[in-house]
């Protein structure tokens, strides 16, 4: 793990950010809990997660930023990752990337506080 977030910190020597997709694949149907196939390969169940679990692994800070929709639809995000201790500029970034992608909505859930649920 140590050798993991030494190797990603090098990156930021010539970096600041690092810009990739969220996930492998677009949004699949809500009732499975992972697409089978993507781009024509069979994939297991952690398939569409091969950009973000290394990031996590290696404890550097990333979000993911919504970058607007495909020729569906269907929303497309892209993942921003820093150096260790770079979370305000990330977040800040981050900012400026949604503003620029006009058309861009919350999903109608997403805009509803928690606050509005009733727990049982």
């Amino acid at each position: 793990m140590q050798r993991l977030r030494a190797e990603t910190s090098r990156l930021f020597g010539d970096w600041d950010v690092i810009l990739m997709p969220c996930a492998a694949a677009q949004p699949w149907p809500a009732g499975e809990s992972h697409p089978s196939v993507i781009d024509g390969q069979a994939v297991g169940p952690r398939g569409h997660a091969i950009y973000t679990g290394w990031v996590n692994a290696a404890g550097h800070p990333g979000l993911a930023v919504p970058a607007g929709f495909d020729g569906r639809g269907l929303p497309i995000g892209c993942q921003l990752i820093g150096d260790l201790g770079s979370e305000a500029g990330l977040i800040a970034l981050a900012a400026d990337l949604a503003a620029e992608c006009e058309g861009w909505r919350w999903p109608a859930l997403a805009e509803t506080s928690a606050l509005d649920f009733e727990v049982e």
